[in-house]
């Protein structure tokens, strides 16, 4: 401990890498932990964004590689149809400027194959004097909403999304930030729409609650009924859930 009225040190966050070798046993890669759970979570996602057809817009919560990666495979599944990749940041940081970068760096024949090059991306933050407006159209616009956050709060007002003009259209709402119960991204209502709730039919099953809302699906329903701030909250029950 310090005696000279210095500060402690900082805290040190556990972490770890994984070491690519070859059948002889050469090394060929050093991988950080942080980097392979972004791509392996945003690979799992790619199971449920594999299923839409003509995506044109993507809005994404977050600006580190969680949305890096979950925007970059969007763009290598179905680059051909995206056309607007919104990335709605806490702020100009790093992370906001770097999460352009790594897209433009992208080579131009990497993009022409994957059939995005004419793609438009924008940063939106809170310092916008029109935030709260343009959020809104940006989510409503969606075809695909990516929450890639660790937020302990709601990340934008229930109505943007539950409101009877804001479902003119089905949307893929894909949240990965929540790993603790004082954790979410997702208001309640929204949960509660998608699993008919609001109709009476909490109790139900996905057969019930698919033509009212949508569907609830996880991957693993113990996991999500221990870990997931928004689940939690909402006091969804498994029998609404699909693992």
């Amino acid at each position: 401990m310090a005696s000279d009225g210095a500060a402690p040190p900082a805290a040190i966050k556990p972490t770890g890498a994984v070491t690519l070798l070859s059948p002889d046993g050469r090394p060929t890669g050093f991988l950080h932990a942080s980097a392979l759970t972004a791509f392996r979570t945003a690979l799992s996602s790619s199971c449920l964004f594999s299923r839409r057809r003509n995506v044109k817009v993507i809005t994404a919560f977050g600006s580190g590689l969680q949305s890096y990666w979950h925007i970059r495979l969007a763009l290598k599944m179905q680059g051909q149809t995206i056309r607007h990749v919104h990335i709605i940041a806490r702020g100009f940081s790093d992370n906001a400027r770097d999460i352009l970068q790594r897209f433009l760096l992208v080579p131009p024949e990497i993009k022409a194959l994957e059939g995005w090059t004419e793609c438009r991306f924008a940063i939106l933050t809170p310092t916008h004097r029109d935030f709260d407006t343009l959020r809104m159209e940006q989510l409503r616009e969606a075809d695909v909403v990516f929450c890639c956050t660790p937020s302990t709060e709601d990340l934008f007002e229930a109505n943007t999304l539950t409101a009877k003009e804001a479902r003119w259209k089905g949307r893929l709402i894909v949240a990965v930030g929540s790993y603790s119960p004082d954790m979410r991204e997702l208001p309640k209502e929204l949960l509660h729409q998608a699993t008919g709730k609001q109709y009476g039919q909490g109790h139900g099953h996905l057969a019930n609650n698919a033509l009212d809302g949508g569907i609830i699906v996880v991957d693993t329903l113990e996991g999500v009924m221990k870990e997931a701030g928004e689940i939690i909250e909402a006091k969804i029950s498994p029998t609404q859930l699909v693992e």
